[in-house]
């Protein structure tokens, strides 16, 4: 398959970006691609297929040098030798299709059995909770605590950006989950027809409000942790390099892991979502 495809309908309308591989071990949505882009035909206006790390796809890792979904910030915030590494060079060519579109979804998937969940910005809520009712949350805030994402870069814009967490890698219910939420997206936008008798699904929201980063070279969890699970102030997550690490407030835990080097995402901490008007 292409890294970038392109489909464009007979009348015009929105142009969207819709990614796969961003993770290059995250295979349910390159899985999505090559089942649905050959016999697509879209209506209206222009999409963008793009398969976000192909290197990264073809010796099946999460990236090669950096992390793609952290490389989306303005340039000037990385060092030189940051910016000659190969996701860095992949995140300016892609940026290019994302400052065309007026929306983005991005498919992922975890390591781990997890609930699939969503990743997004205010602006876009409402187009998230129309992807499918599988997936239980809406996960606000991450453009603030891991700044860098895909999702992010279309929010600092003002534009639609999303990123939906499909379940496991190999699950097959992951894949099924990603092509309807490709369908469901495509819809939206009005690239395809939407029936009328679609109902939309609402969804608990969750604010990140923080996320630790690791200070040395191993950082263990205390045990293992499930996504969203509710902890009290001062619960005890892990220590790094023997320092016990506390959670600052009670919250929803997520994508807590363990770390082998300084400066990664050791665990985020969200709250329940309260709208200000």
């Amino acid at each position: 398959m292409e890294n970038i495809i392109i489909k464009t309908g007979k009348n015009p309308g929105n142009i969207s970006t819709i990614m796969a591989g961003t993770h290059g071990n995250e295979i349910c949505g390159i899985q999505a691609f090559e089942n649905i882009i050959p016999n697509l035909e879209i209506e209206h206006g222009t999409v963008f297929f793009i398969l976000g790390n192909p290197k990264a796809i073809a010796e099946n890792v999460r990236y090669t040098e950096y992390n793609l979904n952290r490389a989306f910030k303005d340039i000037s915030e990385y060092s030189k030798a940051e910016l000659k590494n190969y996701e860095l060079q992949r995140a300016q060519e892609i940026k290019k299709y994302l400052d065309k579109s007026s929306a983005l979804l991005d498919i992922h998937s975890a390591k781990k059995k997890t609930e699939p969940f969503i990743f997004c910005e205010e602006k876009s809520i409402s187009t998230a909770q129309e992807l499918s009712s599988k997936f239980l949350k809406i996960v606000l805030g991450v453009n603030a605590v891991e700044p860098g994402g895909t999702d992010g870069y279309m929010a600092n814009m003002g534009k639609i950006g999303i990123c939906v967490e499909c379940g496991q890698h190999n699950d097959k219910s992951a894949i099924t989950l990603a092509e309807q939420s490709i369908h469901n997206f495509l819809k939206n936008r009005g690239h395809i027809q939407k029936s009328n008798n679609e109902n939309r699904a609402d969804k608990p929201i969750i604010n990140l409000e923080y996320s630790y980063y690791t200070k040395t070279n191993s950082f263990i969890l205390e045990r293992n942790f499930s996504d969203f699970e509710h902890l009290e102030k001062g619960t005890l997550v892990g220590k790094d390099s023997g320092k016990s690490i506390y959670t600052p407030f009670s919250g929803y835990i997520v994508f807590a892991r363990n770390c082998n080097k300084k400066n990664l995402e050791g665990f985020l901490l969200g709250k329940d979502y309260i709208k200000h008007d």
